[in-house]
């Protein structure tokens, strides 16, 4: 993987963390409606998934790194 795909990943899992944040805030504020809260509950399931698999992706990775020294 190259320097450039690893800052893309990168900036993707923190836009991603980004969206999880603002989800949140959406959830834990009590002027929410019902609607909105499940709106955003659905999209920070969705980013959490997304993080997970980037994570997964970046972490198989290493391991290759690791065994090719």
């Amino acid at each position: 993987m190259s320097e450039k795909d690893n800052n893309l990943a990168l900036d993707q899992y923190e836009s991603l963390l980004k969206e999880l944040e603002d989800s949140l805030k959406i959830v834990e504020d009590k002027n929410s409606s019902l609607q909105d809260v499940i709106r955003a509950y659905d999209a920070g399931i969705q980013a959490h998934k997304q993080c997970v698999d980037l994570l997964n992706n970046m972490e198989q990775k290493v391991i290759e790194i690791a065994k090719n020294k």
